[in-house]
């Protein structure tokens, strides 16, 4: 594990990459093969999650794009999640130059919030409590319908952020106008 992550994080900078994303999936899904570890879902993740952030941006000068959550399924009650957000939020705090966004949701659409009876009330619970212990200069960022299928209009991804997490929209703006 050490050998491959210093390897990604020098490719990334001497490619001219600026952010990293330090999970490769945060869980949620019912587990490939080979991946019942993988996702910040599993304690040692969060273990690993300080060093992951000193080292890459102290050594590589990479900030980190973090999201908390895939699908809602990934913990299944309130309770549940607005722990998680809070154990993350506490690693993240003395870190906060190591940041570039945290995306409270990855997808949202295809990844069952948006069917979830309370899915985007919870969803705007949490960026609210990130917004609280983080500050009001961290950027939010979220994957919605319209960016996750490529279709819809400018506007309507304007109103689909405003709508669903109501946060600054620069971030979601960026990612629906570059595909990144």
């Amino acid at each position: 594990y050490p050998d491959r992550f210093h390897a990604n994080m020098a490719f990334g900078q001497r490619h001219g990459f600026t952010y990293h994303r330090p999970f490769v999936t945060t869980g949620g899904w019912p587990a490939p093969d080979g991946w019942e570890f993988a996702g910040a879902f599993m304690p040692w993740a969060l273990e690993i999650l300080p060093q992951v952030l000193d080292v890459a941006f102290d050594r590589y000068r990479l900030r980190a794009s973090l999201t908390l959550f895939d699908g809602y399924n990934q913990f299944p009650t309130f309770e549940a999640q607005d722990a998680y957000v809070r154990q993350v939020c506490a690693i993240l705090l003395p870190r906060m130059h190591t940041i570039q966004d945290v995306q409270i949701a990855n997808e949202y659409w295809a990844t069952l919030w948006r069917q979830h009876p309370q899915g985007v009330q919870w969803l705007r619970a949490h960026a609210r409590t990130v917004r609280e212990l983080l500050g009001s200069n961290m950027v939010l960022s979220v994957s919605g319908r319209e960016s996750a299928a490529g279709d819809g209009t400018y506007e309507e991804a304007v109103a689909e952020a405003r709508a669903l997490l109501e946060l600054d929209i620069v971030k979601y703006l960026l990612e629906k106008a570059t595909g990144i």
